[in-house]
């Protein structure tokens, strides 16, 4: 059997795939999707290096805003802890030559002090001189070793204002007229004893009850036989 010029002979492979003509519609062919060229990768590639350097920049920023932000806040606080020294140590400055003042002050105001209760109690002997009486008692109830003789020193003129006083006495009293003591005071011994209740010594005791610990007057010491004088009763 001969086969015509040009036929073309088909052979029927269950496996071979039948080509289907593409669909054509009222638009016509569906154009092939287009791949994008390289100009366009590269101004993509262009505009996400744009927008990262943006987001970069604007986080950074921010974080810069927040260092800057501590770094005045620690400034600051350095500067008020600086103004708060310098003005603690004006004020301290200020403190001390007041201190100073009243450590200067501090003897003349004692001394102020000592010599208006001086007058005060002067006075007050003057307007009650029975006074003596309860400084002499008081020494005696001070003075230990009582069964001896008890001598005691008083101003001259405070002597005549003890005499009822001394009636009263079962103890042996020599007096001793004494020009040391100021009137108002009296000192009285017995053996090595003795008890100092001289205006000084209790101004002094009332001072320091005050003002602390002083250092005791100096009492003008004077020969017995010059300041005193001796009266048996």
């Amino acid at each position: 059997m001969t086969s015509r010029p040009g036929a073309q002979v088909r052979v029927h492979d269950p496996d071979a795939s039948v080509w289907e003509p593409p669909e054509i519609g009222d638009e016509g062919l569906r154009p092939a999707r287009r791949l994008p060229t390289a100009a366009e990768i590269e101004a993509i590639e262009e505009q996400a290096r744009q927008n990262g350097f943006e987001a970069g920049y604007a986080e950074g920023h921010e974080v810069g805003k927040q260092e800057a932000e501590k770094a005045a806040r620690a400034k600051a606080d350095k500067q008020l802890r600086e103004t708060v020294a310098k003005l603690e140590s004006l004020a301290g400055g200020l403190t001390d030559p007041l201190a100073a003042a009243a450590d200067q002050l501090e003897p003349e105001l004692l001394t102020l002090t000592v010599a208006l209760a001086r007058k005060v109690l002067a006075a007050e002997l003057e307007t009650r001189p029975e006074l003596i009486e309860q400084v002499l008692h008081q020494a005696l109830e001070q003075l230990p070793g009582r069964s001896q003789e008890v001598r005691v020193h008083v101003h001259p003129d405070d002597r005549s204002l003890l005499d009822e006083y001394a009636q009263s006495l079962d103890t042996r009293v020599r007096w001793v007229a004494d020009t040391t003591l100021a009137r108002g005071g009296c000192r009285v011994e017995s053996g090595a004893a003795s008890v100092d209740a001289s205006l000084e010594r209790r101004l002094q005791q009332a001072v320091e009850a005050v003002w602390g610990d002083l250092a005791e007057p100096a009492r003008p010491a004077a020969p017995e036989d010059a300041s005193a004088s001796e009266d048996d009763s």
